[in-house]
């Protein structure tokens, strides 16, 4: 028992931290932005005022900048979500391009793929659950397929053809090599190489439900950020749903469902759709950002 007393201690430290950091944030870089863009406001002024661009280098890319403020007292309206839907981009090229494509979908019904075994990795324990949840709430809007442990070649046929795109599966940050970024599949890896390469119709969507998509470790690339959320935007997906760092399983079953709740099978909205699911998860765990603050959007 003493153990694990000590344990949440240590957890509860940690999320301190997080919140120092938030914090920090808010003050050096938001409040400055906003308040030249007139966001400021407390109490009932404080209200969501559109969408924000997020275009980040260097140190600032492995933070996350939609989460920053003070979270402890929200009333006082000093938190970027309580004020904006926030997007990011890996360049303005690559935002023009998302923006160009995302009102002419041409996709076909949407793709679920759940990996809940990968060797030499751990288990999934929901990845079935959360895959046959999200069929169901889609199946609403449209006709989604549910697969279980595609294979690579498999997968690179279904990407092309597919309007929504969901995976629930792991991944492999290289840090040296960004572009050897990978998500495992039942016989390979699908590298960020590859997914660039893709041929993708306009207007797709795709939520990497895996940990730490939207991470970059390469220090070597201070003004280009490579990961795994913005190769699939790169690859034509006008809007990519992803996790700055690992994420817990339950939270990431309940983002989902929450996701494609507020979605209402319309990809255009799937920026304030994730907004809204950040809001209601950190109302239901609001002492512990490291649940809530790594859900990240790319895109138009």
């Amino acid at each position: 028992m003493q153990k694990t007393k000590e344990h949440r201690s240590r957890i509860a430290e940690l999320q301190q931290i997080i919140f120092g950091v938030l914090e920090w944030l808010w003050d050096v870089f938001v409040e400055p932005i906003f308040s030249k863009l007139g966001y400021i406001g407390t109490g009932d002024d404080c209200v969501v005022q559109g969408k924000v661009w997020w275009c980040l280098t260097r140190i600032l890319s492995y933070l996350p900048i939609h989460a920053a403020g003070y979270h402890n007292s929200p009333s006082q309206g000093r938190t970027v979500i309580d004020h904006v839907i926030s997007c990011y981009t890996s360049s303005i090229k690559a935002l023009k391009y998302s923006r160009d494509r995302a009102d002419l979908s041409e996709g076909k019904n949407p793709l679920i793929v759940a990996m809940p075994h990968t060797p030499g990795h751990r288990d999934l324990p929901l990845a079935e659950d959360e895959g046959y949840r999200i069929k169901y709430i889609l199946a609403n809007t449209s006709q989604p397929d549910y697969m279980e442990n595609l294979e690579v070649d498999a997968m690179c046929k279904e990407l092309p053809e597919r309007s929504i795109v969901h995976l629930i599966c792991h991944v492999l940050v290289e840090e040296a090599n960004p572009s050897k970024s990978r998500i495992l599949l039942k016989d390979g890896s699908l590298t960020v190489a590859h997914i660039s390469r893709l041929k993708i119709p306009p207007g797709a969507m795709a939520y990497l439900s895996a940990c730490s998509t939207a991470l970059s470790q390469a220090e070597s690339l201070d003004d280009e950020r490579i990961t795994l959320n913005t190769a699939f935007q790169v690859a034509g997906f006008a809007g990519v749903v992803g996790c700055l760092w690992k994420a817990d399983d339950e939270a990431s079953f309940y983002m989902a469902t929450s996701f494609y709740n507020h979605l209402q099978g319309d990809n255009a909205r799937a920026a304030e759709a994730l907004h809204r699911g950040v809001l209601e998860l950190r109302k239901q765990f609001p002492k512990e950002p490291s649940i809530w603050a790594p859900y990240m959007y790319t895109g138009a």
